[in-house]
């Protein structure tokens, strides 16, 4: 497994929020004790996280306290493995309101915080509110939503609008609402006087989950200096050499069974947690009441099974810990809601996939759905026995590789499960990036066979150096000066855009399994890039009715018959392509001038074409002027005779069918110098940013749908930057 440090930590607990209201000992409702107007949360930053929680945050925070079901637990401090919920169940946190940045509620004392194994907390806590409310704090625990995050950036931009946010930290948005702590005083503690440790314990038990492949998502290890994939390549490693293994799911179901009739037999003994009227004042009794919650834990989470990450699950198991549920009560509970909602027994697939780069062996065997042809060699080999897969065996194999519990053959379980797995998304990232790419290199382009390039930083409008612009050398005088040029910026301007679309991987495609269409899209995006330029290239050239843009050189169009360093246009009858229009074009070609501020000192560039452009309906014309050898010609007595070709092999024919629907489309054509020649012959060029001709694909999952999404985007642009190195014959 390769490392991943991409993945968030799931859970996070926000600044401690102080001060607390009246207390009332024999309030709330259960009468066990209330606080309140406490206070749960104040905007500020996330402890720990570099997360910023703003107004909207807050109100998030009402709202889920004030849902329909009723409140959200507190519990006496955060826990963890060591610190893991026993006896720290406090009650409930209810009626929340939001007052000047702060949420304020109630919290309602459950009898069952009065006797605890670690005595009476809730008399602690009702105690330590009273005698000093400033140190009274509460740190809610909660679960990010990245989606919600990235949606308020699209929004607002990079920079923060809260003036309070200095540092300009990203703004958290909220999924779920998990529980509201009491802890104590960082100040005098900064570790937390009664959750010191629980770090680690918290680290260790995020490690096992990753480890065990319940939690697919890498920990953020806090206390624990661990390689997260290394312990669990270890505990892999380990269970394999003992014979262990988690076990599937029918069987867990039948333990389950098994439990609960052993129970009924019984007559529903129960393994109670324990309460007692007062906290036990002798050392063995209180080892006595840990190890019987302990007992009763642990039955607890043998009921709950050893399957996959399940919402469901864990929520119960949560409340059955915290609100002192006894195995026989918890037990149908079990049986019923989550029985349904457990992942299936793990389904085994055929394929290999311990290969050295299982990732680039599956995009290479991926790659050939899209239509490229498996590598020779060792390369090759290994990626065969991954072709043939649909999204689903993708999936799978996925999991299989990462040592996840698979689901059977329920495609939504399925999908649900790999949209978190980072394998199989960087797969797709890989081969949509590949199968874009090719296309754009393979799809036919004639305007980027005779475009210069530019390249800019940014897009801000640029311009550059007038190559024609520089003039001549001069005579060096008897006392050796010699006199500085002064070279010319043009006054044309160029700059890139962005273009783009996006696309997604939808429920219904991974469920109709239709890997091959999937990867045809971003293959149809890499053509469609390639496309783009070359149409927005020959609007360029055909704008105007034919003529151009206007040059802001001198105000006249690209193809002008009247530009002050010599005509690049021409129309007339004498234009239509034939050897002697081409004679005299070429002619008209040479004699153009570069830039002067005096217009008799401009220099004679004496510029060659290169590129006999024309439009399809001129191709048979184009390929008689350059390809064949002899001519056709006529005597007085209309008697042909051949005649040597005077114009073969002197230029490149390049055919383009966008010209035929532009102004005189059928007639017009064109010589073109080669732009890269340092002699002055400048006219269209394609602009990219920072020098990148690709396009790029980047994942962007969409919004409010069931999927995952990628968005292609491509930074250019096409401009014209002289008129010297291009000329048009109408042609009629």
């Amino acid at each position: 497994m390769k490392p991943d440090l991409s993945n968030p930590s799931e859970f996070y607990r926000a600044p401690v929020a102080r001060g607390s209201g009246q207390v009332v000992r024999a309030g709330g409702d259960a009468g066990a004790g209330l606080i309140e107007r406490a206070s749960v949360i104040t905007a500020g930053e996330a402890h720990g996280h570099g997360q910023w929680l703003d107004a909207e945050f807050v109100e998030s925070v009402a709202t889920a306290i004030n849902r329909p079901a009723g409140g959200v637990k507190v519990r006496f401090t955060h826990p963890g493995l060591s610190g893991d919920g026993m006896g720290k169940f406090l009650g409930w946190a209810k009626g929340a309101e939001v007052v000047d940045g702060r949420v304020l509620a109630s919290i309602h004392f459950s009898e069952s915080a009065h006797a605890t194994p670690d005595g009476d907390l809730a008399g602690y806590v009702m105690e330590l509110a009273e005698a000093d409310p400033t140190a009274f704090g509460v740190s809610i625990a909660f679960r990010r939503d990245p989606k919600a995050e990235e949606a308020f950036v699209a929004k607002n931009g990079e920079r923060s609008p809260d003036e309070g946010n200095t540092a300009n930290l990203p703004h958290a948005r909220m999924k779920s609402l998990r529980a509201a702590d009491v802890v104590d005083d960082p100040a005098a503690n900064p570790g937390g006087l009664f959750h010191r440790g629980d770090e680690i314990a918290a680290d260790a038990d995020a490690l096992m989950k990753y480890a065990t492949g319940l939690e697919g998502r890498k920990p953020e290890l806090v206390a624990l200096d661990l390689d997260p994939d290394r312990a669990a390549g270890f505990l892999r490693r380990w269970m394999n050499e003992n014979g262990l293994a988690i076990r599937p799911e029918d069987e867990q179901e039948k333990a389950m069974a098994d439990e609960l009739n052993l129970n009924q037999e019984a007559g529903g003994a129960e393994v109670a947690a324990p309460v007692v009227a007062e906290p036990p004042n002798t050392d063995a009794a209180k080892v006595d009441g840990m190890t019987a919650e302990r007992e009763r834990q642990n039955a607890l989470r043998k009921l709950a099974g050893t399957g996959g990450p399940d919402a469901v699950a864990d929520e119960v198991l949560s409340r059955a810990i915290d609100e002192g549920w006894s195995v026989s009560r918890a037990a149908p509970v079990f049986l019923q809601n989550i029985r349904d909602a457990r992942a299936a027994a793990v389904v085994v697939t055929t394929r290999d996939t311990g290969s050295a780069d299982f990732a680039g062996d599956v995009a290479t065997a991926l790659a050939v759905s899209g239509g490229c042809p498996l590598p020779d060699g060792v390369a090759g080999e290994r990626a065969r026995k991954f072709v043939g897969m649909g999204f689903q065996d993708l999936a799978r194999v996925c999991m299989q590789h990462e040592n996840r519990p698979i689901p059977g053959h329920n495609a939504d379980e399925l999908f649900a499960d790999v949209v978190g797995t980072g394998t199989f998304t960087n797969i797709l990232d890989n081969t949509a990036g590949k199968a874009l790419q090719r296309a754009y290199a393979e799809q036919p382009d004639t305007f980027s066979m005779w475009a210069g390039k530019r390249e800019v930083s940014d897009f801000k409008e640029y311009k550059d150096i007038a190559l024609s612009s520089f003039g001549s050398v001069e005579e060096v005088n008897d006392a050796g000066e010699i006199k500085v040029g002064a070279l010319a910026e043009s006054a044309e301007t160029f700059q890139a855009t962005t273009y783009g679309k996006s696309f997604s991987l939808t429920r219904k495609t991974f469920i109709n399994d239709t890997l091959g269409a999937f990867l045809r899209v971003p293959a149809m995006l890499g053509a469609a890039a390639r496309r783009n330029i070359a149409d927005i290239g020959y609007t360029l050239l055909v704008s105007a009715s034919g003529v151009g843009p206007t040059m802001d050189e001198d105000s006249k169009a690209l193809f002008s018959t009247t530009h002050a360093s010599g005509a690049n246009y021409a129309t007339g009858g004498g234009t239509a392509l034939a050897t002697g229009s081409l004679t005299t074009a070429k002619a008209l070609f040479r004699k153009m001038k570069g830039r002067a501020a005096v217009a008799a000192e401009a220099p004679t560039l004496n510029l060659t074409p290169d590129i006999l452009l024309v439009p399809a309906a001129l191709e048979g014309v184009a390929l008689g002027l350059t390809v064949s050898e002899m001519m056709l010609a006529t005597t007085t007595a209309n008697t042909p005779l051949p005649a040597q070709n005077i114009h073969r092999g002197t230029l490149k024919p390049i055919v383009e069918a966008r010209l035929d629907a532009a102004t005189n489309g059928a007639t017009a054509w064109y010589l073109i110098a080669n732009p890269a020649a340092a002699t002055g012959a400048e006219h269209l060029v394609v602009v990219f940013l920072r020098g990148n001709e690709m396009p790029r694909i980047e994942r962007k999952d969409p919004e409010n749908v069931l999927g995952i999404g990628w968005r292609m985007y491509h930074d250019c642009g096409v401009a014209a930057v002289d008129f010297r190195g291009i000329q048009r014959q109408k042609g009629a």
